[in-house]
């Protein structure tokens, strides 16, 4: 059923530009009776499917539907219209905005999803950061694909990745990313453009080790 937010797009960051309006129109709100004291809840477009994990203290900030067997963990935010599909796991001080989740997903540390879409069975590590805005304001993000680049007309954009994509600790993913499915980056990489689906990305940075010597 959440695939009719992508109805009519050409490119998948389109469905981020109608997220809102599509889930104010498609919304039937949905509290659950034993709502947890410190679940703090913001507007009236919520939809909170059964079988959620609710772990106070947290936020969500209208309009957002949550799908079955949801998890939000203590300090999640979740603000400017987030759509969570089924089994995902939104965790600790992790902040998602205007983003489609799919099934399954998990962003279970300290992570920023910032309008992006995170396809079934994707993982990102502690401290991963989807970035959403350019450094340079008023202009809109562009997006490489191979040898074409596209301009978005949105000024904000995270990353899209593909199913089974993962995002190793404390990576970054620049506006406007797109990693195709199976596609795993290591931990603390930068990444930007185009990853195609199937790739490995690895940083090693180097380092040197000296014996200390203490008197």
């Amino acid at each position: 059923a959440y695939s009719a937010v992508f109805d009519g797009a050409e490119w998948p960051w389109e469905a981020l530009k109608v997220l809102e309006s599509w889930l104010e129109e498609n919304i039937t709100p949905r509290i659950p009776p034993d709502l947890p004291e410190g679940v703090h809840l913001y507007g009236e477009k919520i939809h909170i499917a059964p079988g959620c994990i609710l772990e106070p203290p947290l936020t969500i900030i209208a309009p957002a539907l949550i799908g079955p067997g949801v998890e939000l963990r203590m300090g999640a935010y979740l603000r400017g219209a987030v759509l969570v599909g089924e089994g995902t796991i939104i965790g600790h001080d992790t902040e998602v905005k205007n983003s489609i989740l799919m099934n399954k997903v998990e962003v279970p540390h300290f992570n920023y999803i910032g309008d992006s879409i995170l396809g079934n069975h994707t993982h990102t590590g502690a401290g991963v950061i989807l970035s959403n805005f350019k450094i340079s304001p008023g202009k809109a993000v562009r997006v490489k694909l191979d040898d074409e680049v596209v301009n978005t007309g949105i000024e904000k954009l995270g990353a899209i990745l593909g199913d089974e994509a993962q995002i190793g600790c404390n990576s970054v993913t620049n506006p406007g990313t797109i990693i195709g499915k199976n596609s795993i980056i290591y931990a603390l990489c930068n990444i930007s453009g185009y990853i195609p689906p199937n790739t490995v990305v690895k940083n090693k940075p180097t380092y040197h080790q000296t014996i200390l010597h203490k008197e």
